[in-house]
């Protein structure tokens, strides 16, 4: 049986503590660099229209006594134009914001990775594969709702059998389409190039389960074993920028079951052999197991 034994999220957890924060203007992801406008005493001068003002009206005048108090404002203006000499129109990356050059909403993402079960007793599972994609729309700089759809390939063991005492492998063909939809939170903003996140929602599952092509001629019953699944669907990935758009993700999901049904097909004239009646202790086995999944993909940011 394949046995997953946290080695993917040991190493994603390491990647979320080893990543630093990356300045935009480095990665030259989209951002605007941070302009500041340099302002000399005498622009600071004109720029004050009280002052300007005043030394106006002590040029038109001709005493002397309101001259020098035109003089001494003229002083005072220019310390306090001193003051303002720097004004940032633009601020970067470390605690402080950063301008953006375009807004990017939409995100679409194919995957490709396998999936396996979790907490069953009754039969061994070898994983195959899975692939799907996910497509995305950003609320807000670290948020974004996102669905995704999966297909997922195992490959099953029957149970023990008492005639034989031992689980023969790889008997039964097990494919699962699943939908989920939830909402995914980044732990670091767009301006960095490596983002932890986590996601919640709703899954749907539906799966068959088959003979492989070797047993099914021994088999008197035709037809799929179905299982539907209602489940809560849970993921922690790390999203990697190449440039502001293109991004790399790697992905550990676990789908836990909140509600579950499984269908046996007919049996033909009503009888149910020995290798069938094996299927039916291994589906209903399946419907109440957890699914978890490890991916990785190549997402686009429209």
């Amino acid at each position: 049986m394949f046995k997953f034994k946290g080695v993917l999220p040991f190493a994603l957890l390491m990647l979320i503590l080893v990543s630093d924060r990356v300045n935009a203007e480095i990665w030259e992801l989209g951002y605007t660099k941070p302009v500041v406008e340099e302002l000399n005493d005498e622009d600071a001068i004109e720029s004050l229209p009280t002052e300007n003002s005043e030394i106006a009206e002590t040029e038109k005048s001709p005493k002397t006594v309101e001259a020098k108090v035109a003089t001494e404002d003229l002083s005072s203006s220019k310390s306090s134009a001193r003051n303002f000499t720097r004004i940032s129109t633009s601020k970067n990356t470390f605690g402080v914001e950063t301008v953006e050059q375009q807004k990017s909403s939409i995100y679409v993402a194919p995957f490709f990775g396998f999936a396996s079960v979790l907490g069953n007793g009754t039969v061994d599972v070898n994983p195959q594969y899975s692939f799907g994609g996910r497509i995305g729309y950003l609320l807000l700089d670290n948020l974004m709702i996102e669905g995704g759809y999966s297909r997922n390939w195992m490959m099953t063991s029957a149970p023990i059998s008492t005639s034989i005492g031992y689980q023969a492998p790889n008997v039964f063909d097990y494919r699962q389409r699943t939908m989920d939809l939830g909402g995914k939170l980044f732990f670091l903003g767009r301006e960095s190039r490596l983002r932890p996140f986590i996601y919640g929602g709703f899954a749907m599952t539906n799966a068959t389960l088959n003979y492989a092509t070797n047993y099914q001629a021994l088999s008197a019953v035709t037809g799929d074993f179905e299982i539907s699944q209602l489940q809560g669907a849970g993921q922690l990935g790390l999203e990697f920028a190449f440039t502001r758009r293109i991004v790399a993700t790697a992905t550990f999901q676990l789908n836990g079951v909140l509600s579950h049904k499984a269908t046996a097909p007919t049996a033909n004239g009503g009888v149910v052999n020995l290798l069938e009646s094996s299927r039916i202790t291994a589906g209903n086995s399946l419907s109440h197991s957890a699914t978890y999944a490890g991916s990785l993909g190549l997402g686009v940011y429209f």
